[in-house]
């Protein structure tokens, strides 16, 4: 007997028991093996002539025939193979600075796997360490093959398999205020503007020659 066993190409079918054919010897003669709509195997042995039978050493699943032979019988049994699936590594969003986000700190986002291909995720949670953890369940007929999962998940016992990841943050810089200039003031004290000095020294040349003007006059009369 030949055990029923999945391979890749039975996944989500039933396999069944199959029966090797036993070869002729020792005086005895098998027939084909034979297994109905029911699966049940058949096989009928032969003596040959000058042999017989022992019908009280026959083994379990013979029948002595009253013919001299013996028929052999057995209810095969099957096995479903589930269809082995591997849950996807969710994706990891980048911690980003936005404009709300200067002088603050933002971390790294999961975007939630959509359920399909025989999984079904729960929701991503993340606790005050900001750890990420999520799970996927397979459906009845599948099955998380341990072996090919991607980074972040363990198998479980039950069947599950469970996601985990520390999430990483980024400090966003405050970006400083500028503020526009202080229109000018007037000037107080000894200080007075470029323009204002300028032409103020022009009028006292022009009183000062006046003045020297009027002195040489006088002297002359």
């Amino acid at each position: 007997m030949n055990p029923a066993e999945c391979t890749v190409e039975d996944q989500g079918s039933t396999v069944w028991e199959t029966v090797a054919q036993p070869e002729n010897g020792n005086g005895i003669t098998y027939g084909d093996v034979s297994v109905d709509g029911d699966h049940v195997a058949t096989l009928t042995a032969t003596p040959a002539e000058g042999y017989v039978l022992d019908g009280e050493a026959l083994g379990e699943g013979w029948t002595l025939n009253e013919d001299g032979t013996a028929t052999w019988t057995k209810q095969l049994t099957s096995k479903y193979c589930d269809v082995v699936v591997v849950p996807v590594v969710p994706v990891v969003n980048p911690a980003e600075c936005t404009v709300e986000d200067q002088g603050s700190t933002v971390w790294e986002t999961v975007a939630q796997p959509e359920n399909g291909n025989g999984i079904t995720y729960g929701d991503v949670s993340v606790d005050g360490d900001h750890v990420a953890t999520l799970t996927a369940t397979p459906a009845e007929g599948y099955v998380l093959d341990g072996e090919a999962l991607g980074e972040g998940w363990t198998l479980n016992e039950d069947g599950t398999a469970t996601w985990t990841k520390q999430l990483t943050s980024k400090d966003c810089a405050a970006t400083p205020v500028v503020k526009p200039p202080t229109p000018g003031l007037p000037a107080t004290g000894g200080t007075l503007p470029w323009g204002l000095a300028g032409g103020a020294a022009v009028l006292l040349l022009a009183g000062l020659t006046a003045v020297a003007a009027a002195k040489r006059r006088h002297a002359n009369q």
